[in-house]
């Protein structure tokens, strides 16, 4: 069942919810069903990792330690820039990654933190982002 509708992670007995096999086969449908698996899977970087993946925004139910963990928010943001949400606190403060996240989804400059999100130089990165991609959009 898990194969052909990935939710059905969220009513399946505790059992499968930390088998890694099934959480695995699961987050292949919809990488934010990583919410529905147990605590020590949402800590095991092989497993977030596939989840971020599939959904950059799966990140929110990712450990504490693994949205500090630069090279894992940097694959979630390169998803979804707004994966910097669910990022810890000092990459949300932390330019460079700021600016990776603009870079892909400019509307990110929302969850950026000590100051940053009145930075002149990202806020000019976000709009030019915005322009590249209304400019493909045509």
């Amino acid at each position: 069942a898990v194969t052909q509708e990935g939710d059905s992670l969220e009513i399946a007995d505790p059992i499968f919810r930390s088998d890694k096999e099934v959480v695995m086969t699961a987050l292949k449908c919809n990488g934010t069903i990583l919410s529905a698996a147990s605590e020590e899977l949402r800590a095991d970087r092989e497993v977030v990792q596939v989840a971020i993946t599939y959904d950059g925004l799966a990140l929110e139910f990712a450990s504490d330690e693994l949205k500090a963990d630069k090279a894992l928010v940097m694959e979630a943001m390169a998803q979804h820039g707004c994966a910097l949400e669910f990022a810890c606190e000092d990459f949300r403060k932390d330019r460079e990654m700021v600016k990776a996240a603009v870079n892909r989804t400019p509307k990110a400059l929302i969850y950026a933190l000590g100051g940053l999100r009145d930075d002149d130089e990202i806020e000019e990165l976000a709009r030019d982002v915005r322009c590249r991609i209304q400019e493909k959009g045509r």
